[in-house]
């Protein structure tokens, strides 16, 4: 059980969202960040650079996060409670 969640519809569900997000969100670094990097002065580019990875990496760890405990989560939990259970013989 990861972090109290016991469906595997859930975890799917989480997965699916979280690995979702992060084409937007490198979409939008691409669109909107990297062009203005031209338009930052010589002398202070490191610095903005640094900051700007700081940055994002508030905003993209946690996804990032989220996708490799759902992508993993399923091998740690073992199989479906509904695969486990063979289905009574057929009545003679």
């Amino acid at each position: 059980m990861i972090i109290g969640i016991t469906s595997s519809s859930t975890l799917f569900l989480i997965q699916i969202l979280s690995t979702a997000m992060m084409p937007g969100i490198i979409s939008f670094v691409q669109v909107v960040h990297y062009p203005l990097f031209a338009k930052i002065p010589t002398d202070g580019f490191i610095s903005y650079v640094r900051s700007h990875t700081v940055r994002t990496g508030w905003v993209v760890a946690p996804l990032m996060l989220l996708e490799i405990v759902t992508a993993v989560a399923p091998f740690f939990r073992g199989p479906p409670r509904d695969d486990c259970q063979t289905p009574p013989p057929p009545s003679i």
